[in-house]
């Protein structure tokens, strides 16, 4: 502590922090305690925080999604293990601990531990946190969490390189005959054959039959033909297409295929949640030319900003074939809590400021794309994805 004479008073005055010292207290006190006092002393009101798949922009924000972290891992711990300061950049390695006591991101509390390792990077001015990079081994902890499916045995088949999105306009009245079709003998017999469905989804329609959509995934569009081949010969499927068609009559107005390109920079995220959740399936029409920086700007702006509004990515794909239009068909399937969590997201995300800077920065030498179609649906009581 300095003393400095004033007269015959004296006055203590508080050396300032040093960088070490302000990220120690930031994992002491805020990380590990979630005192919003430290963060408001410590961490700047304009902070960014970026993690591989996310970013947040803001303490307001970082705040919230921090309390949501403390109240579903209510005994978190970050042990820091190394700590190295270089001008205004502070490393650390850390070990995170703690046990999932409350539902997150879509999944029931487990009651499991975790243990997981990570770094960040802190950027410091004017004695505060302006910046942090955070990079942990998130697969792991999803293991942990009995989030994931069990290992693929190695001598299993490739993951899937193609997809097919079929989407029907179902006949006024009928969506219960496609629903009981698909459950009681399409599905059935698909698997029979091999054939891989990721999920299957539907919605009411107010002037029609409403919606019914499916995703399958195969290791070539070859190998996908060949087993929907057999699939169409198979006497069960005959006689049990024959039974619904006397039953229901016809049911679908209109059927449309997309065969799909894996995006190789897409994420894909097929895990399934305890409790159904509602999906916003959309088919962008992008301008010629432009398929490139619409992917780019979905990827590394639209998906994390989305995230931070609670809807969450599980995949992208890239029509094989272009639009009525002419234009390139860019497909994409978000998930939420449900479909009234769904529009409050949307609405959320566009009028987020780094989404409106984003899109006004993207498209200041013309439109991206032309329009969007976009399916709020629900999964099927037989899908294997909810």
């Amino acid at each position: 502590m300095l003393l400095l004479l004033a007269g015959c008073a004296t006055q203590r005055v508080t050396p300032p922090q040093s960088n070490t010292d302000i990220i120690r207290r930031y994992f002491d006190q805020w990380a590990n305690h979630a005192d919003a006092r430290t963060a408001d002393e410590l961490i700047a009101i304009n902070v960014v925080l970026r993690h591989p798949h996310i970013t947040v922009a803001g303490l307001e924000s970082y705040k919230q999604g921090m309390a949501v972290f403390h109240a579903t891992f209510p005994d978190l711990h970050f042990a820091v293990e190394d700590l190295v300061a270089q001008a205004d950049k502070v490393h650390v390695r850390w070990l995170l601990t703690g046990t999932q006591r409350g539902d997150f991101q879509g999944h029931a509390a487990s009651g499991k531990a975790i243990r997981v390792a990570g770094m960040s990077l802190f950027r410091l001015a004017d004695g505060k946190i302006q910046e942090i990079w955070v990079n942990q081994d998130r697969l792991g902890m999803q293991q942990q969490l009995g989030w994931l499916p069990a290992a693929v045995p190695t001598n299993a088949a490739p993951s899937p390189a193609y997809y097919e999105l079929r989407v029907y306009t179902v006949t006024s009245n009928k969506l219960d005959g496609v629903m009981e079709r698909f459950r009681d003998t399409v599905d059935p017999v698909r698997r029979k054959h091999g054939i891989t469905t990721v999920g299957y989804w539907s919605a009411p329609g107010p002037t029609n039959g409403g919606t019914f959509a499916y995703l399958m995934a195969a290791a070539s569009q070859e190998e996908l033909q060949k087993q929907e081949k057999e699939f169409g010969a198979d006497a069960q499927f005959k006689e049990g297409y024959a039974a619904s068609n006397a039953k229901h009559g016809k049911t679908v107005d209109k059927i449309v295929a997309l065969p799909l390109t894996v995006d190789t920079t897409a994420k894909f995220d097929f895990t399934s949640a305890k409790a159904p959740r509602a999906f916003d399936l959309r088919i962008y029409s992008v301008l010629p030319g432009k398929l490139d920086a619409f992917r780019n700007r979905w990827r590394d702006f639209a998906v994390p900003i989305y995230e931070r509004h609670g809807l969450h990515s599980a995949g992208w794909w890239i029509a094989e074939k272009k639009d009525a239009d002419g234009n390139d068909q860019f497909i994409c399937l978000l998930v939420g809590e449900s479909i009234p969590a769904i529009l409050k997201s949307i609405s959320e995300f566009h009028q987020d400021a780094e989404w409106i800077r984003v899109e006004k920065e993207t498209e200041a030498a013309g439109k991206l794309r032309s329009g969007v179609t976009a399916y709020k649906l629900t999964p099927t009581d037989f899908s294997a994805f909810k």
